[in-house]
């Protein structure tokens, strides 16, 4: 599994991944541009979904959990990348 050196990818995350017996290796620090492709997604969610939904964070965690499985099902299985459309 590959990360950046976010600390959201320390504790109980890595804790998993060596549970697991899979190895966790991170980006060089400050070169964004190694991890580019997911950088763009997290950027597309955040602007297209959590923007919308961010109200929901503080009122329904489920509900916005719930909507944002539909919003990935969508993003991966339906929606095409924009040089296709």
């Amino acid at each position: 599994m590959k990360t950046d050196n976010g600390l959201e990818f320390l504790g109980e995350f890595d804790s998993y991944l060596k549970k697991k017996n899979i190895r966790h290796v991170f980006i060089y620090p400050r070169c964004p541009k190694i991890n580019a492709y997911i950088e763009r997604q997290n950027r597309t969610l955040q602007d297209e979904f959590v923007y919308a939904n961010e109200d929901l964070i503080l009122t329904s965690v489920d509900e916005f959990n719930k909507k944002l499985i539909d919003y990935l099902l969508c993003y991966n299985c339906q929606r095409l990348p924009k040089k296709f459309k």
